[in-house]
């Protein structure tokens, strides 16, 4: 049996040849349909922030610690505002309630360009880029867990479910990897015309090749 460590540096090697973990905004027209990277990542609006930096330059141990980071100011800021939202029901007048800013951001203009420290919010995002960067790191157990984490607090991480999917076919867990399938087909469904649509229709499609024997994972 190959050790731990030789396991973990094999699941990493996999995920590696199936992707490059290019993080867009889009994908690019230009491109062949056969040469779409599918480990792509599309991510709603702009986060600029060290974890992000640090991830894009492949410093993997520090967008680890700052994506958890990000993960717990992003918790903080929803009790804080739901514990707002409640003393307001309960108040005989009402008052206005300005929303935690992230830590370093700020609303003035000419800010964007330079990364901001934290980013406080989308837990659930923040907490499946932690997977990937544990991913990268040789930490599959970690990352599968923050992946089913992820799944949890959100319900449109396609990607999410795609990688649980991957580990459990690594793992020779079939029917895991059914069920991660029919949560891809789910959120598909109520992606008519959203911008992900493709990414999501070329997961749905590796899988099915996958868990057909028609692609082989190693």
């Amino acid at each position: 049996m190959p050790s731990i460590e030789l396991r973990s540096l094999f699941i990493a090697a996999i995920f590696l040849i199936l992707s490059g973990f290019i993080l867009a905004h889009a994908q690019d027209d230009t491109s062949d349909e056969d040469e779409r990277v599918l480990d792509s990542v599309v991510v709603t609006g702009v986060q600029n922030d060290e974890a992000m930096a640090a991830f894009r330059a492949g410093e993997y141990a520090d967008a680890e610690v700052g994506f958890l980071g990000n993960a717990r100011c992003a918790h903080r800021r929803e009790r804080n505002l739901s514990a707002a939202i409640d003393s307001a029901r309960s108040s005989s007048f009402r008052s206005d309630i300005n929303p935690v800013q992230p830590n370093g951001a700020s609303n003035a203009p000419g800010n964007i360009a330079q990364p901001v420290k934290r980013t406080c919010a989308h837990r659930g995002f923040q907490v499946y880029m932690a997977g990937l960067s544990q991913i990268q790191l040789g930490k599959p157990e970690e990352a599968r867990q923050n992946f089913k984490k992820a799944t949890a607090l959100s319900k449109i991480l396609y990607d999410a479910h795609y990688k649980l999917a991957l580990m459990a076919l690594l793992d020779g867990d079939q029917k895991t990897a059914e069920r991660q399938l029919k949560k891809i087909n789910g959120i598909l469904k109520r992606c008519r015309r959203c911008p992900a649509r493709q990414e999501i229709l070329d997961r749905q499609a590796h899988l099915q090749k996958a868990l057909s024997g028609e692609v082989k994972l190693y």
